[in-house]
């Protein structure tokens, strides 16, 4: 499990006074930073090795600007050539929004997925969610 917080920017706030739901997908995305370590440390982009398939955002509640967040990350399922992440967004202990990612292992010079490396696979599941 991996835990990431942040502090929403007042920017991020729409005319109802609450977080916007295009911050999220960003915010999901930094939470994630230290499962793609696994994959490519230092993060080096120019040898990244991950491309995301899909996302699915549920709103749970409100989100305001004042109070810090903080982002659970868990491996839900790993697969031969990719896994799937879920994540929980709280803000003051209540959950405020989820994330079902699914994210593959890539080679962007074949252009091809790749099976995941056994030495990665065996990391991964120290964050494997308990069925």
């Amino acid at each position: 499990m991996f835990r990431f917080t942040l502090r929403p920017r007042l920017s991020e706030t729409d005319g109802l006074r609450h977080i916007n739901n295009t911050a999220l997908p960003a915010w999901f995305e930094e939470a994630r930073r230290d499962l793609f370590e696994l994959f490519n440390p230092g993060l080096s982009l120019t040898a990244w090795n991950l491309i995301l398939k899909k996302y699915e955002i549920e709103l749970v509640a409100q989100i305001n600007h004042t109070d810090e967040l903080e982002i659970v990350t868990r491996v839900a399922k790993i697969g031969t050539k990719s896994l799937t992440v879920i994540q929980e967004a709280f803000q003051n202990d209540k959950p405020v929004a989820t994330c079902r990612s699914v994210i593959v292992y890539f080679d962007y010079a074949s252009n091809q997925t790749e099976p995941i490396p056994a030495t990665i696979v065996e990391r991964l599941q120290e964050h494997l969610v308990a069925a």
